[in-house]
């Protein structure tokens, strides 16, 4: 299984996750008074904020933490390239890799 894969187990937990990251931001701009109407731009942007970063959350929560890679782990350097680069070779060298 692809850590991108998800059981429906996962895709429940991290509906949940957004669905809670929303609503506490929507609270959030109740209170704040961020939220005049019944649905303003400033409380509808705050929702979509909080459900991303559940979202965010719930994924970071549901990666084994052997499979988590951090942003310097997932450059690669070709030695190849930018020596062909720095010689003045002529043609598209690619000397930096960056997965993600």
């Amino acid at each position: 299984m692809r850590r991108v894969d998800h059981t429906p187990e996962d895709g429940r937990i991290v509906a949940l996750w957004a669905a809670g990251g929303g609503l506490f931001w929507a609270g959030v701009a109740v209170l704040t008074g961020g939220a005049h109407d019944r649905v303003s731009a400033a409380m509808a942007a705050m929702m979509a904020g909080g459900a991303v970063g559940g979202i965010f959350f719930a994924e970071r929560y549901l990666t084994p933490s052997g499979d988590r890679r951090t942003a310097l782990s997932r450059i690669q350097v070709d030695g190849v390239g930018a020596l062909a680069a720095l010689s003045g070779v002529p043609g598209n060298h690619s000397f930096l890799r960056w997965t993600f």
